[in-house]
């Protein structure tokens, strides 16, 4: 039998946390939503002040089941660019199977977002704000890792 992907909340979840959704029954992309509202400060404003900033973390407080050979794959909404001039801070974010349950944060999916606007925006609780779709994907016949992850953003990095 083959194993079925699924998303639930992690243990410190808030109670009215939401389980993604697609939006049709025939989406592919699953609707992840806010957990809580956050600000997600002005780029522009803290360049033109000469400050750094960082992206912001958007939380989600799910993680997801991945079976082995397949990974979740994350796109921004489309309407964010457009309507509320956020940007993901790099292109393609991949989940794979061991992220789940990790030791650092259980799995806790979140997106970094970038503002671009003069102004500070924000991201309300219950926001769809991101979407994510499962894959499958292939390892060539002689791959041999052994490497395991050990924790959860760049936990691989020094490998």
């Amino acid at each position: 039998m083959i194993e079925k992907p699924f998303f639930e909340k992690v243990s410190y979840a808030p109670e009215d946390t939401i389980i993604p959704t697609r939006s049709t029954k025939d989406a592919a992309w699953y609707d992840f939503f806010a957990s809580e509202d956050i600000v997600i400060p002005s780029l522009f404003k803290a360049l033109h002040n000469w400050e750094t900033l960082k992206p912001t973390f958007v939380p989600t407080h799910i993680k997801a089941f991945i079976p082995k050979n397949m990974f979740l794959q994350l796109a921004n909404r489309s309407g964010n660019p457009l309507k509320i001039w956020i940007s993901m801070a790099n292109w393609v974010w991949i989940v794979d199977a061991d992220y789940y349950n990790n030791p650092d944060n259980e799995g806790h999916i979140q997106w970094i977002f970038w503002n671009m606007t003069p102004e500070d925006v924000v991201i309300k609780k219950w926001q769809k704000i991101f979407q994510w779709i499962f894959l499958e994907y292939f390892t060539i016949e002689n791959d041999v890792v052994d490497v395991e992850r050990w924790g959860w953003f760049w936990s691989t990095w020094w490998h």
